[in-house]
């Protein structure tokens, strides 16, 4: 899954965490390693030319000045390159340990540009949440964890502590790229000898606040035109309903996925609410060692460089995070999810005719799903085996959709 591992070092405490977990991760799968150190050479450079109008009237002399920046540009390039190769000692000295290939590679310039550029050409990334800037009891995001979250090319493992990811929480949201992560979640904790909980979490309040939100600003008349009642009555009875009966899907889908990676111990978990707090919730509840999330899901915009939910559990759990998918694939790259995780018609217990299998297409992807569900249920409170055209009429008129 992994061969090619990049770790970004610093020598601060998520820094350290890093090197621990980069070396475990590249044991398990016989990967090379690459140690990244960036230092400031030319911030230091620019600073002791803004600072040359305030020194010492001794120091003015253009000679003297000439000669001063001579000896700091020395002085400044030697000593970040002997700091440099200090900082890369106790990652070299891991590797070396456990005989894995080391690649060290020390620049300068600015760190989150060279590290996003170095994410390019790696499998996996692994960097501290915070760097020697932390601030003491905070999980607040560092700004270069910022700027290379946003435009990883790779894999993007988040450091906070340097426990093994042995017991893993994986997102699901029904898009394929969800699916992806629970690939890549699972196969980790295979191959850490542990287990995999799945969390599917779906928001049946959102659609109740928007139908409360329209009862205080639609007119009566408008009120009577959009048959608000009915539709209220329809979320109430079948999308809620409809919802839950997806998520569980998704969730048998992703636990097939689960095993199909090789981790036998997988437990699957359902629940309501906002999905980026109830993850960091089950996250922080269940202790665990790992929150795997894929950089984009069901909702993802053209626009957009990580979705919100990744981003938001990142930045709010206390958990390492794994961000699966690098930041290249997500315009238009990858298809959208739905339509594969939209339940087959024709599968399960039931079975379609022709006819109603090509009517339920002239349904739009985004709604596909909870029409299925809701005709399938309706069709067994019937007692009916085999989906029709007249079953959906049926359904139709009874649900409204």
């Amino acid at each position: 899954m992994y061969s090619d591992i990049a770790i970004a070092v610093d020598k601060s405490p998520c820094s350290h965490a890093s090197e621990t977990i980069g070396v475990e991760i590249a044991k398990q799968f016989h990967a090379a390693v690459s140690g990244y150190h960036v230092y400031s050479g030319r911030f230091h450079r620019a600073r002791f030319g803004a600072l040359e109008p305030y020194l010492p009237p001794r120091y003015q002399d253009e000679d003297q000045l000439d000669y001063q920046r001579r000896i700091h540009s020395v002085l400044i390039e030697r000593g970040l390159e002997i700091i440099s190769l200090e900082y890369m000692k106790g990652l070299s000295e891991k590797c070396a340990g456990e005989k894995i290939p080391l690649r060290e590679v020390l620049k300068d310039g600015k760190n989150a540009d060279i590290l996003i550029e170095a994410t390019r050409s790696h499998d996996l990334f692994i960097m501290g949440a915070q760097g020697l800037g932390t601030v003491e009891g905070t999980r607040t995001l560092g700004g270069t964890a910022s700027s290379v979250l946003r435009h990883a090319g790779c894999d993007l493992l988040i450091i906070r502590n340097d426990r093994i990811p042995r017991k893993v929480l994986v997102g699901i949201d029904g898009s394929e790229e969800s699916f992806g992560a629970v690939k890549t979640g699972s196969g980790l904790a295979s191959m850490m000898n542990g287990e995999v909980t799945l969390i599917s979490v779906f928001n049946p309040q959102l659609h109740r606040t928007v139908f409360s939100l329209l009862s205080r600003v639609l007119s009566e008349e408008a009120g009577k035109v959009f048959r608000f009642n009915e539709q209220e009555t329809l979320h109430n009875t079948i999308i809620d309903r409809s919802l839950a009966e997806l998520y569980r899907k998704y969730l048998d889908r992703g636990c097939e996925v689960a095993r199909d990676s090789g981790c036998s111990r997988v437990n699957p978990v359902r629940k309501e609410g906002v999905p980026w707090n109830e993850i960091c919730r089950e996250a922080e509840q269940g202790g665990y060692d790992l929150v795997v999330v894929s950089r984009s899901g069901m909702h993802k915009g053209s626009y957009s460089d990580i979705g919100s939910t990744a981003e938001r559990v990142v930045r709010n759990t206390g958990a390492n995070v794994l961000v699966v998918g690098g930041w290249a694939q997500i315009p238009g790259k990858i298809p959208s999810g739905e339509p594969a995780s939209v339940p087959c018609p024709a599968g399960g217990s039931l079975e379609w005719t022709e006819e109603a299998s090509a009517r339920i297409e002239n349904v739009p992807p985004f709604a596909r799903s909870m029409a299925v569900l809701a005709i399938e249920r309706y069709a067994r409170e019937l007692g009916v085996f085999i989906i029709t055209p007249e079953i959906m009429d049926g359904a139709r008129e009874k649900f409204g959709i």
